[in-house]
């Protein structure tokens, strides 16, 4: 989406699709719960009901921290000049070749680092965990919140401790694969 915005500047749909893509980022956790429990709790034509599945727990995560990863590619592209996709198209390649040999290798610090902001903010959401989660779906954050209703801290505690390994830990591992660092900054 980055490349989008960046390179199609001159197209109204560049800005369209800047401004649509913040637009999860000022919507409240419940709100986004509930307009996905109204949205995917029957089959619509071709998509089943999805409600109570995984796959709509990843969906909504995915379009709730948008922002955080279109941002961050934007930003990238922005910094990124156009002459080493001109002097590959001089050259006679074409648009895939351009964007897996050049584009992406140069940008992929950045666009690791996007989508390891969304994965950590990710861990941390509660309230959309909430809305969607139901009995047969158990994510750590249920069940953390499940042993506080039945005041079991210390079971609670153990399970927010799970979380913050599994977040430090696949932040360290995806870091030292990608040789990216949040601490530097985005594509630091």
């Amino acid at each position: 989406m980055g490349y989008a915005v960046v390179r199609l500047q001159q197209y109204r749909l560049s800005k369209y699709l800047r401004h649509l893509s913040f637009l999860p980022y000022l919507v409240p956790g419940i709100g986004f719960g509930a307009a996905y429990l109204v949205l995917f709790a029957t089959g619509r034509g071709p998509i089943p009901a999805l409600y109570g599945t995984l796959l709509l727990m990843i969906l909504a995560m995915s379009v709730m921290y948008l922002p955080l990863t279109t941002r961050s590619s934007i930003s990238s592209m922005a910094q990124m000049g156009a002459e080493p996709e001109e002097a590959a198209m001089i050259l006679g390649a074409g648009w895939f070749t351009r964007m897996f040999k050049i584009v992406i290798p140069i940008q992929k610090r950045s666009l690791f680092s996007g989508i390891l902001l969304a994965f950590i903010q990710g861990m941390k959401e509660l309230s959309l965990v909430i809305m969607l989660a139901v009995p047969g779906l158990e994510v750590l954050t249920t069940l953390s919140i499940r042993y506080t209703d039945n005041a079991l801290m210390q079971m609670s505690n153990g399970v927010i401790l799970i979380i913050a390994f599994v977040t430090f830990l696949l932040t360290a591992v995806s870091q030292r694969l990608t040789k990216t660092s949040l601490a530097q900054g985005i594509g630091g």
